[in-house]
């Protein structure tokens, strides 16, 4: 049950950051006045691109093992992952 509690944890996390919402208007913005098939099928690809990104982000065991493999301790990663998305939100607010 942990690893499930895990999982959807990390999942909401990360689902967060994609902001499928805010995206939202910028895909409808970018495609235009594009053929109903055309938007179907490049809405279809992103979902699939994102889903296989929130998968593959989501494995832990992988993720740990990647860790391991390049001697990084978890409180690096995560200062590095604060450090990354403080960046982001300066970009955004100049």
């Amino acid at each position: 049950m942990s690893l499930l509690n895990s999982f959807l944890t990390a999942f909401s996390a990360l689902l967060a950051l994609i902001n499928p919402p805010g995206t939202a208007f910028v895909f409808v913005r970018l495609i235009g006045d594009a053929l109903p098939k055309v938007f179907r099928s490049l809405a279809r690809r992103i979902t699939i691109n994102n889903v296989i990104f929130l998968v593959i982000t989501e494995a832990e065991i992988l993720g740990a093992a990647i860790l391991n493999f390049f001697s990084i301790f978890l409180p690096i990663a995560q200062l590095s992952g604060d450090m990354v998305i403080a960046a982001m939100r300066s970009s955004v607010l100049n």
